[in-house]
């Protein structure tokens, strides 16, 4: 027996009747007692359910109260209200035996044990296990289960009393002590708060008369009044003990994280927080929230704030948390901390910003570029079309200068066939006209075969020029006419040059069988470096150059010498003195 004034216990002595009925050597820890009256009580053992009387320190007798056929090795048992026992056995099988005698069997869930019984202030009978609280109504029908995932310390219930409030009950564990609710509100205790350890005792506890609360452990006893348990007083300081960036620990030498922000860059994102409140009571003692602004809305709860995981893009993250004791949810504690994902350089403002100005910069070259070539190409058109009309006016030019002119020389002698004229001038007529004729077509095939021919070479030249003067050797047998060249080289020149060249060879020619008065034409042609010479010389009278002015004007050609070399960007050069021969030189 506990004399509570002194706090010692001392043995119960028993007549031997009374031991012999009780069957003392057949009381366990798990049998239990429950005090009817002041002198009143029921004693639970192995054999039976016993009321009690006690006459001060003494118990002085002692009555059996199940009938033989339901008595047995009682576990533990309960006498409720309605005058109705709640007895449980060594099997998970509770029974309910009204004051009629009428018995009622109700199996446990999950067939567990059962340790304890009580009843609340609503009648509600609580019935303690080996895997957390089933709660039944006075008429036996199960009105729930509690068990650690709805916040229990510990499935394993010891002892059971009834709370103050009219549905609610005290239920001691293997890991503290819990206040519960029907509704499942849920109050932890553990050592830290008080208690004389964490593990408690099957059957060990008591509510006395002034409405104080007696729970037995493994380490004394824990009293307490219900209505002071809520004037404990704890500030706990919220800490994320740990942070793991991609696998890898953040900031690792350091035993929480400082700060309330961080800054990490885009392939940062995969993030695990372990969450802790640094307070009077244990980390799991308390009841957590969490909501991380920017990703979810809603807030998380949690009793182990561990592992919290996230995935997140590139932004802004406030992650909110608040905890309260378990104990006393009403107090709670809020902290926030601030998560900062960098985007990727390509997603930055300034990125975006240069980017769309490259863009813009992009089309506006590009628009240039497509302008710039479609001008050139209406450049280019435009030149070729005055190619075009340079080159008609040159063949206009051309054909209106040389073939234009002998034919009007060939219409001049076709009127004198019309005169009456001599035998001998008739003959001239015809001889001249028949050299005329002859002029205006070599002078056409010159030109359709320079039109023809898409590559043209110096040496091409050099060979109609080497049959022009062999036509006129046959021609002029009195002159005797030279031809030196050196080894044959291929310089292409255009379809023009080509025109102008073989014009101002056969002009030389012309020239100096027609005013040189010359016994002997030299020709050649000389490879000089990268140039090709053409050469033509006589031996004939030549003529002073102060003259050349007045010769130009006199129509023998040297004019349009000039003018063709000038065209086709030939260096041309005249060496002529009184009595000493010409020479033309042409250089391409």
């Amino acid at each position: 027996m506990l004399q509570l004034s002194t706090k010692r216990t001392r043995p119960l002595k028993l007549t031997a009747s009374i031991a012999a009925e009780l069957q003392t050597e057949r009381i366990y820890f798990g049998n239990r007692m429950m005090w009817l009256a002041p002198d009143t009580m029921l004693l639970g053992t192995a054999a039976n359910v016993f009321r009690c009387v006690f006459k001060g320190n003494n118990l002085v007798s002692t009555t059996a109260l199940l009938s033989s056929d339901k008595k047995g090795f009682i576990n533990s048992f309960y006498y409720a209200t309605d005058k109705t026992f709640w007895i449980s056995k060594v099997l998970p099988i509770l029974y309910r035996l009204n004051k009629e005698g009428t018995l009622q069997t109700i199996q446990i869930p999950e067939n567990y044990l059962v340790r304890s019984i009580t009843e609340d202030g609503q009648h509600n009978i609580w019935i303690g296990t080996d895997k957390g609280l089933c709660i039944y109504t006075a008429s036996g029908k199960l009105i729930k289960r509690i068990t650690t995932e709805m916040g229990l310390l510990n499935d394993c219930i010891y002892s059971l009393l009834p709370a103050t409030d009219k549905s609610a009950v005290f239920a001691s564990s293997n890991l503290g002590l819990s206040y519960v609710s029907v509704a499942g509100k849920i109050k932890n205790f553990s050592r830290e708060t008080g208690l004389q350890e964490n593990e408690f005792n099957t059957g060990a506890a008591i509510r006395t008369k002034n409405g104080r609360y007696y729970f037995g452990g493994v380490n004394g006893i824990t009293a307490f009044y219900p209505a002071a348990l809520s004037f404990i007083v704890d500030t706990p300081v919220i800490h994320i003990i740990k942070l793991v960036i991609n696998d890898s620990l953040y900031n690792s030498s350091a035993g929480t994280w400082e700060g309330d922000s961080v800054l990490l860059n885009h392939n940062q994102n995969n993030l695990r927080i372990d969450l802790a409140a640094l307070g009077l009571l244990n980390a799991n003692e308390y009841i957590y929230k969490y909501r991380l602004i920017g990703f979810e809305k809603t807030w998380q709860t949690t009793y182990q704030p561990l592992g919290i995981n996230y995935t997140l893009v590139p932004g802004t993250y406030i992650l909110e948390i608040s905890c309260s004791p378990i104990l006393s949810e009403e107090k709670s504690f809020y902290k926030k901390f601030v998560i900062i994902i960098s985007p990727p350089w390509w997603q930055t403002w300034w990125f975006r910003i240069t980017a769309v100005i490259f863009t813009i910069g992009l089309i506006a070259f590009i628009l240039q570029q497509f302008n710039h070539k479609k001008y050139l190409r209406k450049i280019r058109l435009l030149q070729v079309q005055q190619q075009i009309q340079d080159e008609r006016e040159r063949i206009s030019r051309d054909l209106h200068d040389d073939i234009g002119a002998k034919a009007n020389m060939l219409a001049y002698n076709v009127s004198l066939l019309n005169k009456t004229i001599s035998v001998q001038d008739l003959k001239q007529v015809k001889t001249r006209m028949k050299g005329t004729s002859d002029d205006m077509m070599q002078s056409l095939r010159e030109t359709v075969w320079t039109l023809k021919q898409e590559n043209i070479t110096t040496e091409d030249v050099w060979t109609r020029a080497k049959n022009f003067i062999a036509k006129l050797q046959q021609t002029y047998s009195l002159i005797h006419f030279t031809i030196e060249e050196s080894e044959p080289v291929t310089k292409k020149i255009n379809y023009n040059q080509a025109l102008n060249l073989i014009r101002i060879l056969q002009e030389s020619v012309n020239n100096a069988i027609k005013h040189s008065n010359c016994k002997t034409i030299f020709c050649s042609r000389l490879n000089v470096g990268q140039s090709v010479v053409f050469t033509v010389k006589d031996d004939g009278l030549g003529f002073d150059t102060s003259l050349v002015s007045d010769l130009l004007t006199e129509g023998n050609g040297l004019q349009n010498m000039k003018q063709r070399a000038q065209e086709s960007c030939f260096v041309f050069s005249i060496h002529t003195a009184p009595d000493n021969g010409t020479t033309i030189t042409i250089k391409v």
